[in-house]
């Protein structure tokens, strides 16, 4: 074995590449881990605590494919979530043009409301349902007018 070499975790992986890290590390066959991995795991869960250890603790391969589209993932998002940024800092307004963020929010705001009543269980809310509509309806009215 050649005493340079570093245990990181691998692009041959089922998991998270600890099995695969530790067979490139020994130099042996991946299954062979896999199965005394699997064989740990069924002894009180040790094999599961070390395997999340292992993957806490082993360093990703500077050098593997994996890091590489792990990074260009990355960049990805980053530009999409700056170009989101960007478009809703030019509009200062968020609206709403899917008609399923209408339906998600109403359903929000019924979730919310029901749970309210479970909580509080002494508030008239015949009287209270009423109000809050005439006060959504007044909102909408006014957000249209302007």
């Amino acid at each position: 074995m050649n005493n340079n070499k570093r245990l990181y975790l691998s692009d041959n992986k089922i998991i998270g590449g600890v099995c695969g890290g530790f067979a490139e590390y020994l130099e042996i066959d991946a299954t062979i881990v896999r199965i005394v991995w699997t064989i740990l795991a069924f002894l009180n869960g040790i094999g599961i605590i070390a395997y999340i250890a292992a993957l806490i603790l082993i360093p990703a391969n500077p050098n593997s494919n994996y890091m590489q589209k792990q990074d260009a993932v990355i960049d990805r998002v980053k530009n999409s979530v700056n170009h989101m940024v960007d478009k809703v800092s030019q509009t200062n307004t968020v609206s709403v043009k899917n008609p399923y963020q209408i339906i998600g929010l109403i359903l929000l705001i019924v979730g919310v409301l029901v749970l309210i009543r479970k909580i509080t269980p002494s508030i008239p809310w015949k009287i209270i349902w009423p109000i809050i509509l005439i006060i959504l309806g007044a909102a909408v009215l006014i957000k249209e007018k302007n």
